[in-house]
């Protein structure tokens, strides 16, 4: 929903635009951390994505418009403060340029499209995204402990799942142990046919 200029009070802008700042500095300042020169198109990708979605507005009661913002969206495929972002600048375009909102009202327009939306909608989500306790330890127990032991009589891997790495060799060797096991040649010395 867009909120005209002249439906809110200068008072309430005010306040909105207040609540709106801080955020606007701590999502610039993650997003200058988290997202590289490699993802800044994507950020931009995201911002055109909801310019397009809130091109289609649907009138409702009270002189305001009701349409889809894809700022949740954009804050589960790229975080919560680059869905900000990237909302903030589409709203500013859409204000600006098309006359949807207000220059005035842009602070609560912000507050409820690009603040709250993405930062409730990626809670929601990683709440409901968590798996269940048992199946992550299923998983983790499945990746530490079911690789083959490296002779028939060694023990599976002895890690509990809740270490960060498992230190258990696989009969899979790698090009570099291979290459520097005693039996081999070393890749410096040449081969004898």
């Amino acid at each position: 929903m867009h909120i005209p200029d002249g439906y809110l009070s200068p008072a309430t802008c005010a306040t909105f635009y207040g609540a709106s700042v801080p955020v606007w500095m701590v999502a610039g300042r993650r997003v200058r951390k988290v997202v590289k020169n490699r993802y800044v198109p994507l950020v931009a990708i995201g911002a055109a994505y909801s310019f397009l979605v809130m091109m289609f507005n649907v009138p409702i009661p009270d002189g305001t418009t009701a349409h889809a913002v894809g700022a949740v969206l954009i804050a589960v495929l790229l975080g919560p403060w680059a869905a900000v972002v990237a909302v903030s600048i589409a709203l500013l375009i859409q204000a600006l340029f098309f006359g949807d909102g207000g220059v005035l009202s842009y602070g609560a327009n912000v507050f409820n499209m690009a603040i709250v939306m993405p930062i409730v909608g990626y809670a929601i989500y990683r709440l409901v995204a968590r798996p269940p306790a048992s199946a992550a330890t299923s998983a983790s127990t499945w990746r530490h402990c079911a690789r083959p032991s490296s002779s028939a009589s060694s023990p599976r891997c002895s890690t509990p799942p809740t270490a960060r790495r498992c230190t258990h060799r696989s009969i899979w060797p790698t090009r570099s142990r291979r290459w520097l096991s005693p039996t081999s040649p070393s890749p410096a010395s040449p081969r004898s046919s």
